[in-house]
C-alpha cells in the first residue's frame, strides 16, 4: 500500500490544480469602457470578446455574463486561441438568464483562429418575427436601403473545437448555426425556432 501513496498525493494535486486553475470573469455589456477592467464584479469587462482573450491569457475559464437583455451593436468576433487544458466557456452568471437581441449580419462570429472555447446556455434572438411586413414591402417598393431585416446568422463558427449548446437560437432570416471553416465543432442541445436552417454546413469537417 506504501507503493501507491505517492502516486495517489501526485494525482489528487494534479487533479486539485486543473480544477482551481479556471476563473470566473464578469462581462457586463452596459459597462463603460474601462482600462482596468480585469472581469471582476467592481471593473467588469464590457467586451465579450476582449474577457475570452484576457480568461485565455490567465490560463482558461469561465466569461460569466450579467444577466440581463441586451442589443447588439456590433458583432461580438472571437479570434481566441484558447488551450486544451485551458479553455474557455461563455454563459450567464449561474441563475440567471441573458438575452441578445440582433439585427446585424450576425451575432457570434468564431474566426478560423479560435480554438477551445464553449459559448452555452444564452438566448440570441434575431427578431425577424417583430418585423412589420407592410414596412417592408412599402421600403421595397421605392428602393428604401433601410428596409428591416433582423439578425441574419445567430453563429458563425470558422474555428476549431468550438461548442455551441444548450442555447435558445430563433427568429434569425438566415441561419442558427453556420459551420464554415470549423473543424471538430460541437452543436447540441440548442433550441431553435424560427430560424430558416438550424444547423448549415460549408466545406466543413465535423
Amino acid at each position: 500500500m506504501k507503493n501507491f501513496i505517492p502516486q495517489l498525493l501526485v494525482v489528487g494535486l494534479v487533479c486539485y490544480g486543473f480544477v482551481v486553475s479556471g476563473q470566473s470573469y464578469l462581462v457586463d455589456p452596459e459597462a463603460p469602457d474601462n482600462a482596468a477592467a480585469d472581469g471582476t464584479a467592481a471593473n467588469p469587462f464590457n467586451d465579450i470578446a476582449v474577457a475570452v482573450q484576457f480568461a485565455s491569457d490567465e490560463g482558461g475559464g469561465e466569461v460569466l455574463i450579467l444577466p440581463g437583455e441586451y442589443t447588439m451593436t456590433k458583432i461580438v468576433s472571437i479570434e481566441t486561441a484558447a488551450a486544451a487544458n485551458g479553455p474557455v466557456i461563455i454563459k450567464p452568471m449561474d441563475g440567471g438568464n441573458v438575452k441578445f437581441n440582433c439585427d446585424l449580419r450576425a451575432a457570434f462570429e468564431f474566426t478560423e483562429t479560435s480554438r477551445y472555447i464553449t459559448l452555452e446556455g444564452i438566448e440570441l434572438d434575431g427578431n425577424t418575427d417583430k418585423l412589420d411586413y407592410w414596412d417592408i414591402v412599402t421600403k421595397a417598393f421605392w428602393g428604401d436601403e433601410t428596409i428591416p431585416r433582423g439578425g441574419g446568422l445567430a453563429v458563425i463558427l470558422d474555428g476549431w473545437y468550438i461548442d455551441v449548446r444548450n442555447n435558445y437560437i430563433h427568429d434569425f432570416y438566415q441561419k442558427g448555426v453556420e459551420i464554415r471553416g470549423g473543424r471538430y465543432v460541437l452543436v447540441e442541445g440548442n433550441i431553435h425556432q424560427g430560424n430558416r436552417h438550424y444547423v448549415a454546413f460549408q466545406e466543413a469537417m465535423v
